[in-house]
């Protein structure tokens, strides 16, 4: 994969240790690996004005965004592909 996409306006279900779930959230994927995951307004408030400009725009609203193999092919999901360097 190369180039930057941000899908936003999702729920973002994370594999972190929390089991954070941010509805309304963004992921950032800069290439091969995952850049930024959090609330829409918190990843735009960490990015330069501009920053995400040339980025691919996914609209993921009322889907689920997760970084998971189990949810091939599941209605309703957005799958981020699970990179090595991927946290």
């Amino acid at each position: 994969m190369a180039g930057r996409i941000l899908i936003k306006n999702g729920t973002v279900v994370t594999m972190n240790d929390a089991g954070d779930v941010h509805f309304g959230g963004s992921v950032v994927l800069d290439g091969d690996r995952i850049a930024d995951v959090g609330p829409d307004d918190e990843v735009a408030a960490r990015h330069a004005a501009g920053q995400l400009a040339d980025a691919r725009v996914i609209d993921a609203a009322g889907k689920a965004v997760e970084r998971s193999p189990a949810a091939v092919g599941v209605p309703g999901h957005v799958l981020v592909p699970d990179h090595p360097g991927a946290g």
